[in-house]
């Protein structure tokens, strides 16, 4: 479901989205484009993930939340709430060019990740290697696939796409890399 391009939708929009998406019994992979979103800002992000918990059988969830520049750390925070009470197996959370979102989320984001196979997680420069550190710290041997998006302008340092390749490495995972923080 594309809404990126839906800018008059409110947080109770969102909400209502929400609500739909819940109410179906056997829903397993929710997929939201919220691309370069005007209108999405914390409280719809949060509108969403307080009603995740009610998506009994959710197995997937991508989140694309590019360009979102009303979303700040609160909202990630309340993702990282929501994968705490409604785990997922595979999870594509892009933040890519979030400049409001720092590291600080993405370290409590991180332990939220421990039980993820399939992981996509698309970082703004503004998360550093703390954040991405963090993910790093809290993968475990059910990871089967990683892939970091980053953005910003900012390269990541050759040290840190190595500890994301070796990780991956020792936890028998897939990995890819890319996007302008990456060479390959």
């Amino acid at each position: 479901l594309s809404l990126g391009s839906a800018p008059s939708v409110t947080r109770y929009g969102h909400g209502a989205v929400a609500d739909a998406l819940a109410s179906i019994a056997d829903l397993q992979s929710v997929s939201l484009d919220y691309g370069c979103s005007t209108s999405l800002g914390d409280d719809g992000l949060l509108a969403f993930c307080n009603r995740m918990p009610r998506m009994q059988k959710l197995n997937h969830l991508e989140l694309k939340l590019s360009c979102c520049t009303h979303i700040t750390d609160a909202g990630v925070n309340g993702i990282a709430q929501a994968l705490r009470a409604r785990p997922v197996r595979s999870l594509a959370l892009v933040a890519t060019f979030c400049n409001s979102v720092s590291h600080r989320s993405v370290e409590v984001l991180a332990p939220a990740l421990a039980s993820v196979s399939e992981l996509t997680l698309g970082l703004s420069g503004n998360t550093g290697r703390r954040g991405v550190r963090a993910v790093l710290a809290n993968l475990t041997t059910s990871l089967e696939k990683l892939q970091i998006v980053c953005s910003g302008g900012r390269a990541l340092p050759e040290y840190l796409r190595e500890e994301v390749l070796a990780r991956g490495a020792v936890l028998g995972a897939e990995v890819a890399a890319r996007g302008t923080c990456w060479d390959a």
